[in-house]
């Protein structure tokens, strides 16, 4: 592998996942020294691959947003997930969302709001945890228990008061998600915020996962049941329109 290229390529990684990091933190997150690093983030500022701000922190440029929706404007596959998360929508008024596991994080790639929509901590390309989402339940449930622990490890940092910070409470969590094949996320990443995740796979294999979020306020036992009903279903439809694809890869 062109080192040069993968230091590259690990940075734009590491500020698409990590916000407010310095030339310090990402020398000691990528391993880059300083001396190397400093130039290859000025011209990356240059080219708009990523921004400055006034307090020499780094975040991603417009340029990387560009090239990132150039892959979503050509992919068959997210066409038919977001055809039907449109219809999730319009089925249940609340928010849906479609995420991909990326090492201990969600990684967001599509969402379709409805004319009530909430306020959500997370958008298209933004990186949660995934032991307090509930895409990532779902999408760990695909995992060994062995490899979550791999995977979370010990650093489960409590966002709200229900969040799971015990690895085994985890993994005890998703051996249900396992068994029911829904996940829930009861105000574990939002305060006011409860989730439901279902995933989509093709030939077996788990592509993504779907979720659909709403306000504590709005949930109750039926509208529960309606919404998982609602994701299941659609979940049926977006498998079966992937069924004669050759490749069903997001990424």
């Amino acid at each position: 592998m062109h080192k040069p290229t993968e230091r590259v390529l690990n940075i734009l990684l590491l500020l698409a996942s990590e916000e407010n990091l310095n030339l310090s933190d990402i020398s000691a997150m990528t391993k880059i020294p300083k001396s190397t690093l400093s130039p290859i983030l000025s011209t990356l500022v240059d080219r708009e691959f990523i921004y400055k701000r006034i307090d020499h922190t780094y975040r991603i440029g417009i340029n990387s947003h560009i090239v990132g929706k150039a892959y979503t404007s050509n992919s068959t596959v997210l066409e038919i997930i977001e055809k039907n998360m449109e219809n999730i929508v319009s089925e249940c008024n609340e928010i849906c969302q479609l995420g991909v596991l990326r090492e201990d994080k969600v990684y967001y790639i599509a969402k379709k709001d409805p004319n009530q929509a909430i306020q959500l901590i997370s958008h298209v390309g933004k990186f949660l945890p995934a032991y307090s989402t509930s895409l990532g339940k779902i999408l760990l449930s695909y995992k060994t228990n062995d490899e979550i622990k791999s995977i979370i490890g010990k650093n489960m940092k409590k966002m709200t008061n229900n969040t799971i910070t015990d690895i085994d409470h985890l993994i005890h969590e998703i051996e249900d998600v396992r068994k029911n094949k829904y996940a829930l996320d009861n105000a574990e990443t939002s305060e006011e915020i409860e989730c439901m995740a279902v995933s989509i796979e093709k030939d077996k294999q788990i592509i993504a996962g779907m979720s659909v979020s709403l306000p504590i306020y709005r949930s109750t036992t039926e509208k529960l049941k309606k919404l998982k009903e609602i994701l299941f279903k659609y979940k049926d439809k977006i498998e079966q329109e992937l069924v004669n694809l050759e490749s069903a890869s997001i990424f």
